[in-house]
């Protein structure tokens, strides 16, 4: 699951223009040993003009199948890191003044004994650029960074991590080979499929509707909609 949510949200970031916000991100974790996970939250922003900027510090929560706070951990942001476009020798890639991207991460080390039903982790932040084509009032929602710990896990698993950084930029009426590459450590196979994205926080307000609520609110989560002629099966006009 983290995999596929993590896919999806960096398709919507090829929509973006110059807003600077937040437009993307994924959530994976590492087993330490010792009932102790390394959870890693990468986000991605637009920065070519005002806008959101990377928080100092994000919430991590840790929820128990019936939606229980079972803990949350406040994790201080990682160096920011710029994106190339990586134009290549395309012709038509001329890379526009305005195009900026990057992503920090958010590394966590949570303690977290085996659980009936496992664990959800959740990050949540508000808003995406508003300039996305693909999603219907795009300003309006946030994004649910989520992954889950198996049930019972004694077996010290850790979840797919995404390998690649996805380029930002790509030409209309071109073939393109997106490099979204994965990684288990555990060994375990893959499957790669495109989904729905979740919201998450909101323009203001308590609770579940803070730009960034604290702690990040439990499932069910509610899903960003799609603009006419989009879907989760077809994200891109393509």
């Amino acid at each position: 699951l983290p995999l596929f949510f993590s896919l999806v949200t960096l398709f919507l970031t090829f929509f973006t223009a110059s807003a600077a916000h937040l437009v993307g991100g994924e959530m994976s974790y590492v087993c330490q040993g010792a009932n102790v996970y390394e959870v890693t939250l990468r986000i991605y922003r637009d920065c070519a003009s005002g806008g959101a900027a990377f928080d100092a510090n994000l919430g991590i929560a840790a929820y128990d199948i019936n939606n229980n706070l079972i803990t949350t951990v406040n994790v201080p942001k990682g160096p920011t890191i710029s994106i190339s476009p990586n134009p290549g020798s395309d012709p038509c890639l001329t890379v526009p003044a305005n195009l900026c991207s990057e992503y920090a991460d958010y590394v966590a080390t949570m303690s977290l004994p085996p659980l009936n039903g496992g664990y959800t982790l959740v990050t949540q932040r508000c808003c995406r650029n508003n300039t996305i084509t693909n999603v219907t009032n795009s300003g309006s929602y946030g994004s649910t960074w989520t992954v889950s710990i198996p049930s019972l896990d004694v077996h010290c698993n850790s979840s797919p991590t995404i390998t690649t950084v996805a380029p930002t930029l790509i030409c209309l009426g071109e073939d393109i080979n997106l490099p979204l590459s994965a990684a288990a450590v555990d060994g375990d196979s893959l499957h790669y499929e495109l989904c729905d994205v979740y919201s998450g926080g909101g323009q203001g307000g308590g609770g579940c509707n803070a730009v960034v609520p604290s702690p990040p609110c439990p499932p069910p989560f509610t899903i960003v909609p799609w603009a006419l002629g989009y879907s989760a099966t077809n994200p891109i006009p393509a």
